[in-house]
């Protein structure tokens, strides 16, 4: 088929165009070169009503020849990614006033002409009020007006509180020496009272300081203070660990005695037939006031004085030569012939082959013998020496 190169001019506009095609006009006629106007060209006319012209097709000149074939967009042809670029939170809408081409607009844009309320977004009950402006419903204040207030409450009725709700910080202050009671006749709250008050009350008189006169009546009569003689009348009928018949009075045997105090300030003996034992972590000894203590004066050999039942004795530190005995008197008044004198090295002692004993024992006095059985060292410590003295009797 032959190739065609066709210049006209548009009668209407004046715009030229080229048009370059294959053809094939008046039943498969082939043309030569073509002059003259398109009017007068009724076939090639027909041919070009079906063709587009090369090039741009969205003139001015374009558009103003209502061309639909150029102006029309099929339905559903333009998708998003075709479409211009928008910027982020944006929409295409117009809003610019008359008709004319959508225009790209913000989010806050189109929320400012929306001029939304409320009640567009189906909450036209809700009021942004701070919490002490808000409403209390009928409801709630029919509630609260059942409830007391904190601050100075006013009760009607009969209040009851749980057990153990009321501690004493709870309760009202009380003056100094004040009791809790009630002295009113009948039934009603609890009152403050003082001791004294109390006192009067329960029937006490007298006061309480120091050691009170006690009068014994009945079957032992006796009156004093503190401990004193008491007499167990005639017929007085005792019973318990202590009975009597008549005059007669008798103890029972294996009584059991709570924190007994024996001998105070008498110096009385406690004699017992059966084993005199402790079943204590403090043990059968001396008390405190019973024991003393003396030092060795001028050498080994020099006498000391301690009339104690129990003490310490400090020995000269004159040196004691090796396998040498040193022996010194001890003049206690305490002591009798009979007695049994134990001793103990306490410290001191620079030897520890260093012997101590008992080498006599007098009324009134007992020997001591150091003796250095080391048979190279001399012993020069000043030695510390416990004794006691144990009562002792040969009948």
């Amino acid at each position: 088929m032959p190739i065609y190169a066709v210049t006209f001019t548009d009668a209407t506009t004046g715009n030229g165009a080229t048009c370059t095609d294959t053809a094939t006009f008046g039943g498969g006629v082939a043309w030569g070169a073509i002059t003259g106007t398109l009017s007068t060209q009724t076939d090639l006319q027909t041919a070009l009503n079906g063709k587009q012209v090369s090039g741009s097709y969205a003139t001015a000149a374009q558009g103003a020849l209502a061309d639909t074939a150029l102006q029309s967009i099929a339905d559903g042809s333009v998708t998003l990614a075709k479409q211009a670029n928008m910027a982020t939170a944006s929409l295409v809408y117009r809003k610019t006033a008359g008709s004319g081409v959508p225009e790209v607009q913000t989010l806050a844009t189109l929320k400012t002409d929306l001029t939304l309320v409320k009640g567009d977004v189906g909450l036209g009950s809700v009021d942004n009020t701070s919490d002490v402006g808000k409403p209390v419903s009928t409801a709630q204040q029919t509630a609260l007006d059942l409830k007391a207030n904190l601050a100075g409450p006013t009760f009607t009725g009969t209040v009851t509180l749980p057990a153990g709700t009321v501690s004493l910080a709870m309760q009202a202050s009380m003056a100094t020496a004040s009791v809790l009671y009630r002295k009113t006749a009948g039934t009603g709250a609890p009152e403050v009272n003082t001791l004294a008050t109390l006192k009067t009350d329960l029937g006490l008189t007298g006061t309480n300081s120091g050691d009170q006169t006690i009068t014994l009546t009945g079957g032992v009569t006796g009156t004093g203070t503190g401990s004193f003689a008491a007499t167990v009348i005639t017929n007085a009928n005792l019973t318990g660990d202590v009975t009597s018949s008549g005059n007669a009075t008798t103890i029972k045997t294996s009584v059991t005695l709570t924190t007994p105090i024996i001998g105070v300030a008498t110096g009385t003996s406690l004699a017992v037939t059966g084993l005199l034992t402790s079943s204590g972590t403090a043990g059968i000894g001396y008390a405190t006031g019973a024991g003393g203590t003396v030092t060795q004066l001028t050498n080994r050999s020099t006498g000391v004085t301690l009339s104690k039942l129990s003490g310490a004795i400090t020995t000269n530190t004159t040196s004691l030569a090796a396998l040498a005995i040193a022996v010194f008197t001890v003049t206690n008044t305490l002591v009798a012939v009979g007695d049994v004198i134990l001793l103990s090295k306490r410290s001191g002692f620079t030897n520890t082959k260093t012997d101590v004993r008992v080498s006599a024992v007098a009324a009134g006095s007992f020997n001591i013998a150091v003796h250095n059985i080391d048979a190279a060292t001399a012993e020069v410590g000043a030695g510390i020496i416990n004794f006691i003295v144990l009562k002792a009797v040969s009948a």
